[in-house]
């Protein structure tokens, strides 16, 4: 189904897939004149975004099976799972808490960019922050294919590499955005750094919190 999604999304929104998935758009830090006129609500972002939140619901199915011991509780989800159709089920449920959080943080950014008086900047940030996600989550996606069945590794190092491993995106992510926005924001880099931490840093915080706690 999701290799399927990815075909049909190459081919029907072919111009988007190759900004999107451009890794030197993303690490650059120019910006470019069509990056702040995205258009975030239409139709083929939209498509993108249903395509992304299945990738990760699909990965934290497998990455993260729910035979294996956390060091913290999903809320709101059924635990083990023992047939077919009640992982299809998950599927769906975890597809939409990702949907429903992508879109609370995108009213989370309208909101401080408004605050911020960002104006196109804050679209920027968005677009910029599902950029990353996408091609980051695409090559999760990738790993998995290739090397996931031949691991053997001790349930431990296996938890702490995930966690590890998201913490590490986050914080890359994190420092890109505040180049990429820096680089082409008019204000100083104080107020450029309090908007960062209430857009991104404590967000992430709060997520941690509540699964950990």
């Amino acid at each position: 189904v999701l290799l399927v999604f990815y075909a049909v999304l190459r081919n029907q929104y072919a111009k988007n897939f190759r900004v999107i998935y451009n890794i030197p758009r993303i690490f650059s830090s120019k910006v470019r004149e069509d990056d702040v006129r995205i258009k975030l609500l239409n139709e083929a972002h939209i498509a993108f975004l249903i395509q992304h939140c299945l990738l990760i619901a699909f990965l934290l199915i497998i990455i993260v099976p729910p035979n294996v011991d956390l060091p913290f509780t999903i809320p709101y989800l059924n635990f083990p799972i023992q047939t077919f159709s009640k992982y299809i089920l998950l599927w769906g449920e975890l597809a939409l808490i990702v949907f429903v959080t992508i879109w609370a943080k995108y009213l989370l950014l309208m909101l401080l960019g408004a605050l911020f008086r960002l104006r196109a900047m804050k679209y920027l940030h968005m677009f910029d922050f599902m950029r990353m996600s996408l091609v980051f989550w695409a090559g999760v996606f990738v790993v998995m294919i290739c090397f996931f069945p031949n691991v053997h590794i001790s349930e431990e190092i296996y938890i702490k590499s995930l966690i590890y491993g998201f913490l590490l995106f986050a914080l890359l992510r994190v420092a890109v955005l505040y180049f990429r926005i820096s680089k082409n924001a008019s204000f100083r880099n104080v107020y450029l750094f309090s908007y960062i931490c209430v857009a991104e840093i404590l967000p992430l915080l709060a997520g941690l919190e509540l699964l950990i706690g």
